[in-house]
């Protein structure tokens, strides 16, 4: 159980402008999209070793899932192909593979892939960051002592939460096989995911108990 003031991130807007790019410019922002993909990866690296070092070899999996995901054909070379072809901005294409895939496994009812849904998300959400240079309300930026609520929360967040003595944390999404919940309970980190609409419940500084 834990107590402690509310630190909020709401859900951001998933959504990108279009952007017709010039023929001789099309190379240029494949390569953007590359360098963007090669920061998450970069991410995700260290994510793998505070996995390693924390929670051990048999929790490594969690994090090599979201690498495996970052290479999947649909997120990478699908893209590139759109920049290419349809010279259009590679946060729109990427924004429009992510909407593919997504609609693709709303069509499926299970469990497990409704969470494969949410961590393609995540590591869309994380290069369309990079690509944009748009950081906003992040999750490293919780006040020690606090809980955290927001709509989603990476494995690069949820591993940083003991560093910034975030006490626990409330997700709108989620769920049992969610890798987030895996590793807070590997980590310890009182935990509740899949709760659909916290994030609209809880006011900025609200008294939650976990």
């Amino acid at each position: 159980i834990a107590v402690g003031k509310a630190y909020l991130v709401v859900e951001e807007d998933f959504s990108v402008i279009p952007r017709k790019i010039l023929k001789h410019m099309l190379k240029s922002e494949v390569e953007r999209f590359k360098d963007a993909v090669a920061q998450v990866r970069a991410e995700l690296m260290t994510t793998r070793e505070k996995v390693l070092k924390n929670l051990g070899k048999e929790h490594v999996p969690l994090a090599d899932a979201y690498l495996m995901m970052l290479d999947d054909p649909l997120l990478n070379r699908d893209v590139q192909k759109r920049i290419s072809e349809e010279g259009i901005n590679a946060e729109f294409a990427l924004w429009s593979a992510l909407e593919r895939v997504i609609t693709s496994f709303d069509r499926i009812d299970d469990d497990y892939f409704r969470e494969r849904k949410n961590d393609i998300q995540e590591i869309g959400r994380r290069i369309i960051k990079h690509l944009t240079g748009e950081h906003k309300k992040l999750v490293s930026d919780a006040p020690p002592e606090s809980i955290l609520v927001a709509h989603s929360v990476g494995p690069a967040d949820t591993m940083g939460l003991k560093e910034h003595m975030v006490k626990a944390f409330a997700t709108d999404v989620g769920g049992r096989t969610s890798h987030i919940a895996i590793l807070a309970q590997g980590l310890e980190v009182p935990a509740v995911v899949g709760l659909k609409n916290i994030t609209t419940l809880v006011v900025e500084g609200d008294t939650v108990i976990i």
